[in-house]
């Protein structure tokens, strides 16, 4: 297919010249949109004060919460915007059987009841059991944090887990 595509652009060298000219457009944008912006912030006791241009570039004057993940070991951290204002953020954190399926059903669960998932990750602990971290919204849904804790207890899945409001 790609072969094709250059046959069409080779039939004169004004349009080599042209497509040649593309891909370098192409590559230049593309080295471009992955370089990245640094700034140097001063701390203020334990608080970190966004520049403003850091502040637009993730687009936070639109977020309530940020999720900062980090690493000790490398001493970093990786910081995103995570949810809206208006967010009723709930975290979940579950402990579940490692079998097939097994986070589908947790996450039926939350999307029947409306229940937003923004974040989620999860790993296995050993042979039987993975655990499970969900970060979700429950602005939309009918239940409330003791309503979840209450049907995560019915699904068979489910081994362990906490419900905390954020």
């Amino acid at each position: 297919m790609n072969f094709k595509f250059l046959k069409v652009w080779r039939k004169s060298s004004t349009e080599t010249f042209k497509f040649i000219e593309i891909l370098f457009f192409l590559r230049l944008r593309t080295m471009v949109t992955i370089m990245k912006e640094y700034s140097i912030v001063r701390l203020k006791g334990n608080k970190i004060e966004f520049p403003e241009e850091v502040f637009k570039a993730l687009d936070l004057e639109k977020c309530e919460y940020i999720l900062i993940e980090t690493d000790s070991d490398e001493k970093e951290a990786i910081i995103s915007p995570l949810a809206a204002k208006g967010t009723d953020l709930v975290e979940i954190n579950l402990i579940v059987k490692n079998i097939p399926g097994a986070s589908a059903k947790v996450d039926l669960f939350l999307g029947e009841n409306l229940i937003n998932i923004l974040y989620e990750e999860g790993e296995m602990m050993d042979e039987d059991k993975s655990t499970v971290v969900r970060l979700v919204d429950i602005s939309k849904s009918k239940l409330n944090t003791e309503d979840i804790k209450k049907h995560l207890k019915d699904l068979d899945v489910v081994e362990e887990f906490e419900v905390l409001k954020v």
